[in-house]
Protein backbone atom coordinates (compact mmCIF):
# COMPACT_ATOMS: atom_id res chain seq x y z
CA UNK A 1 0.00 0.00 0.00
CA UNK A 2 2.80 2.15 0.67
CA UNK A 3 3.87 1.59 -2.88
CA UNK A 4 1.23 2.97 -3.88
CA UNK A 5 0.97 5.95 -2.38
CA UNK A 6 4.28 7.50 -3.18
CA UNK A 7 3.36 6.71 -6.82
CA UNK A 8 0.00 8.50 -6.53
CA UNK A 9 1.25 11.10 -5.34
CA UNK A 10 1.45 13.34 -8.11
CA UNK A 11 -2.70 12.32 -9.10
CA UNK A 12 -6.11 12.91 -7.54
CA UNK A 13 -5.45 9.80 -5.44
CA UNK A 14 -7.30 6.41 -5.48
CA UNK A 15 -9.73 4.24 -3.13
CA UNK A 16 -7.29 0.92 -2.41
CA UNK A 17 -8.38 -2.06 -1.49
CA UNK A 18 -5.82 -5.04 -1.55
CA UNK A 19 -7.18 -8.63 -0.43
CA UNK A 20 -5.60 -11.77 -1.12
CA UNK A 21 -7.59 -15.18 -0.45
CA UNK A 22 -5.96 -18.22 0.67
CA UNK A 23 -8.98 -20.59 0.32
CA UNK A 24 -6.92 -23.40 1.13
CA UNK A 25 -5.30 -22.23 4.14
CA UNK A 26 -9.05 -20.76 5.63
CA UNK A 27 -8.35 -16.84 5.10
CA UNK A 28 -8.01 -13.71 3.66
CA UNK A 29 -5.81 -10.91 4.15
CA UNK A 30 -7.13 -7.59 3.58
CA UNK A 31 -5.63 -3.54 3.49
CA UNK A 32 -8.29 -0.97 2.34
CA UNK A 33 -8.33 2.67 2.51
CA UNK A 34 -10.67 4.63 0.86
CA UNK A 35 -14.96 3.82 -0.01
CA UNK A 36 -14.14 0.84 -1.93
CA UNK A 37 -16.53 -1.71 -0.04
CA UNK A 38 -15.52 -5.55 0.22
CA UNK A 39 -17.40 -8.68 1.69
CA UNK A 40 -16.91 -11.75 1.96
CA UNK A 41 -20.01 -14.10 1.80
CA UNK A 42 -19.38 -17.80 3.67
CA UNK A 43 -23.09 -19.34 2.89
CA UNK A 44 -26.16 -16.71 3.93
CA UNK A 45 -23.16 -15.23 6.11
CA UNK A 46 -21.54 -11.88 5.48
CA UNK A 47 -18.40 -10.48 6.34
CA UNK A 48 -17.87 -6.62 5.32
CA UNK A 49 -14.05 -5.39 5.34
CA UNK A 50 -13.25 -2.33 7.29
CA UNK A 51 -11.47 0.44 5.21
CA UNK A 52 -9.54 3.20 6.73
CA UNK A 53 -10.42 6.48 5.93
CA UNK A 54 -8.09 8.95 3.52
CA UNK A 55 -7.15 8.86 -0.33
CA UNK A 56 -4.02 6.83 -1.26
CA UNK A 57 -1.36 9.41 -2.57
CA UNK A 58 -2.86 12.50 -0.45
CA UNK A 59 -3.80 11.66 3.14
CA UNK A 60 -3.56 8.09 4.44
CA UNK A 61 -2.72 6.98 7.87
CA UNK A 62 -0.75 3.61 8.54
CA UNK A 63 -2.62 0.68 6.92
CA UNK A 64 -4.10 -2.03 8.76
CA UNK A 65 -3.90 -5.34 7.25
CA UNK A 66 -6.73 -7.63 8.98
CA UNK A 67 -7.06 -11.54 8.31
CA UNK A 68 -10.69 -12.54 7.52
CA UNK A 69 -11.86 -16.54 8.25
CA UNK A 70 -13.16 -17.78 4.72
CA UNK A 71 -14.23 -21.16 3.73
CA UNK A 72 -13.38 -23.17 0.19
CA UNK A 73 -16.95 -21.67 -1.10
CA UNK A 74 -16.53 -18.21 0.15
CA UNK A 75 -17.34 -15.39 -2.40
CA UNK A 76 -15.59 -12.29 -2.52
CA UNK A 77 -17.55 -8.83 -3.15
CA UNK A 78 -15.92 -5.29 -3.94
CA UNK A 79 -17.58 -1.98 -5.63
CA UNK A 80 -16.87 1.05 -5.61
CA UNK A 81 -19.37 3.92 -3.83
CA UNK A 82 -21.84 3.67 -6.95
CA UNK A 83 -23.43 1.18 -5.04
CA UNK A 84 -25.23 1.12 -2.28
CA UNK A 85 -23.30 -0.65 0.68
CA UNK A 86 -26.12 -1.95 2.43
CA UNK A 87 -27.25 -4.80 0.26
CA UNK A 88 -28.11 -8.19 1.99
CA UNK A 89 -26.96 -11.52 0.54
CA UNK A 90 -30.25 -12.94 2.33
CA UNK A 91 -32.30 -11.19 -0.28
CA UNK A 92 -30.37 -13.34 -2.93
CA UNK A 93 -31.55 -17.19 -1.87
CA UNK A 94 -28.84 -18.91 -3.98
CA UNK A 95 -27.11 -15.94 -6.05
CA UNK A 96 -23.83 -16.74 -4.58
CA UNK A 97 -23.68 -20.19 -6.36
CA UNK A 98 -23.85 -18.75 -9.72
CA UNK A 99 -21.36 -17.48 -11.99
CA UNK A 100 -19.99 -14.19 -10.46
CA UNK A 101 -20.80 -12.35 -13.55
CA UNK A 102 -24.57 -12.87 -12.81
CA UNK A 103 -23.74 -12.07 -9.31
CA UNK A 104 -22.19 -8.69 -10.16
CA UNK A 105 -24.98 -8.07 -13.04
CA UNK A 106 -27.37 -8.69 -10.07
CA UNK A 107 -25.89 -6.16 -7.71
CA UNK A 108 -25.57 -3.26 -10.29
CA UNK A 109 -29.33 -3.96 -11.56
CA UNK A 110 -31.13 -3.83 -7.87
CA UNK A 111 -28.14 -1.86 -5.95
CA UNK A 112 -26.88 1.29 -8.46
CA UNK A 113 -26.82 4.61 -7.00
CA UNK A 114 -27.41 6.00 -10.67
CA UNK A 115 -25.33 9.16 -9.99
CA UNK A 116 -21.87 7.60 -9.57
CA UNK A 117 -19.83 4.95 -12.03
CA UNK A 118 -19.73 1.80 -10.30
CA UNK A 119 -17.13 -0.56 -10.35
CA UNK A 120 -17.85 -4.61 -9.18
CA UNK A 121 -15.62 -7.51 -8.87
CA UNK A 122 -17.01 -10.86 -8.02
CA UNK A 123 -14.86 -13.66 -7.58
CA UNK A 124 -15.31 -16.92 -6.52
CA UNK A 125 -13.05 -20.42 -6.27
CA UNK A 126 -13.46 -22.29 -9.44
CA UNK A 127 -14.86 -25.85 -8.50
CA UNK A 128 -12.28 -28.68 -9.28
Amino acid sequence: MQILHEGLRPTRGAAVTLLEVDFDGGRATSVAVGNVAAALLNGGEIKRIAADNGIVGHVMSRPRELQHPCQPDTVLVMHSDGLTANWQPERYPGLSQHHPALVAGVLYRDCTRGRDDSMIVVIRRTPP
